[in-house]
């Protein structure tokens, strides 16, 4: 007897992205060697079956300048997908779920990369857990 495969490729297909905003803005008044990372991440998520849009928003030390943070960044991406074969309320849950798991290493690679290229000590964005995000 054989075994049949399993399915294991998902309905939500990753079509690709785009970078909407980087601003970066030096800090010369910071004082200090490091500061602790104080950064947030915001979601938008737009859904016209069976297209979705995923825009995460990433701000890392905001008001630098009054918090003694060494700079301010705020990052903006777009990630683009298709569901095939999922109803509306699954569609939403896997726009919540998976699309931003999918969409967040773009934006850490962005901010490594940039801080990396102001030639300051690379930014890199810790991991993050999307359930405990998307409960907050």
């Amino acid at each position: 007897m054989t075994e049949q495969p399993h399915h294991i490729e998902s309905s939500l297909r990753f079509e690709g992205y785009m970078v909407n905003r980087v601003v970066f803005e030096l800090n010369p008044s910071f004082t200090g060697d490091t500061a602790e990372l104080a950064f947030t991440v915001e979601r938008q998520v737009e859904l016209a079956l069976p297209e979705l849009s995923v825009t995460l928003a990433v701000d890392v030390f905001p008001n630098a300048a009054a918090q003694n943070y060494p700079f301010s960044m705020s990052l903006n991406v777009t990630g683009f997908f298709m569901l095939e074969g999922e109803g509306a309320d699954t569609a939403q849950q896997l726009a919540e779920m998976n699309a931003v798991a999918i969409l967040y290493p773009y934006i850490r690679a962005l901010a490594t990369t940039y801080t990396a290229n102001a030639n300051i000590t690379p930014l890199i964005l810790p991991t993050i857990n999307v359930v405990k995000m998307l409960e907050g």
